[in-house]
């Protein structure tokens, strides 16, 4: 499982928003549709929003309006909008905003829920396919496996025994990526253009900064899911498809980011010891959980 697909409907629900431990908690009056944050910044074309570690791909509403004044008589006057908000479907939300220079400039957790959410988790994929397992242990414990990308495992939480679980989480499996390691600084204010083959097709278009570029490549490679790892300065994703290099310009310069072949773990593993263990996995993004009863030979 990649990642989940959050449905953003025509119309939004008015929204009331409480503080508590650090996390904002927003009910959404009407359960089928989405509610509305103001994150308290200017809406500027130099800021980037993510959701869960994504771009995000929804709409941006200017909020936070004050009255201003328009001319030195003081007569007429304007309301003007300093601030917008994001909409957010139920569930939960981790949301950063970065500056061009990838500045973090506010971080909030926002988890949107409604009273008359009921059910909708048989949508939810499922993370074990059986009820009850029997496992055999070597070497003291016995890996049990979970369907969950290891780039997803923020999204969960693991229990055992209705305890928090606290061991080992190991890859079982990889899927094949593509990776392209950025191996330049992107100049702040520059302006940039890229070149990119895929498939024999070849795309150009400007960009301004790193995730502007990677929303660009996700327009021109649809479920491609192509994101920026700032850890390791690399741009990852792509299918089947065949990608050439990506080429950069900027002040007449060309830099030429080759493709090469990566992996990502696939699914993980929980190991257990020996014993009978309750094991539910919490979904926090659906508020689902899925759980399965095991013992350990």
């Amino acid at each position: 499982m990649r990642s989940y697909i959050l449905l953003v409907f025509s119309i939004w629900a008015i929204a009331t928003s409480i503080q508590a431990n650090d996390n904002i908690r927003i009910e959404a009056i009407d359960c089928h549709l989405d509610a509305e944050y103001c994150l308290e910044i200017p809406n500027t074309n130099t800021i980037y929003i993510f959701d869960n570690a994504a771009i995000y791909q929804g709409d941006k509403i200017s909020c936070d309006y004050r009255e201003e004044t328009r001319s030195s008589s003081g007569i007429y006057k304007n309301l003007i909008a300093h601030s917008v908000a994001i909409r957010l479907s139920v569930g939960f939300h981790s949301i950063v905003v970065k500056d061009e220079q990838n500045e973090t400039i506010k971080t909030v957790d926002i988890e949107v829920f409604c009273l008359e959410q009921k059910g909708g988790c048989e949508e939810v994929e499922a993370i074990f396919d059986k009820e009850k397992i029997e496992l055999k242990a070597i070497e003291g414990t016995a890996p049990l496996e979970l369907n969950i990308q290891s780039e997803d495992l923020s999204f969960y939480d693991f229990f055992d025994n209705g305890k928090t679980y606290r061991g080992k989480l190991e890859a079982s499996s990889y899927e094949a990526v593509t990776v392209y390691t950025v191996s330049t600084t992107l100049t702040r204010g520059a302006s940039y253009s890229f070149t990119w083959i895929i498939n024999d097709k070849q795309y150009e278009n400007h960009f301004s900064s790193i995730y502007d570029l990677v929303g660009k490549m996700n327009d021109l490679d649809k479920g491609g899911n192509w994101k920026y790892n700032e850890a390791n300065n690399f741009i990852i994703g792509g299918t089947t498809n065949h990608y050439a290099a990506l080429q950069l310009s900027a002040n007449k310069q060309n830099i030429i980011l080759p493709p090469t072949e990566g992996l990502i773990a696939s699914s993980l593993t929980m190991l257990l010891t020996k014993g009978t263990h309750l094991i539910e996995v919490k979904d926090r993004i659906n508020n689902c959980i899925d759980k399965i009863e095991v013992k350990v030979k």
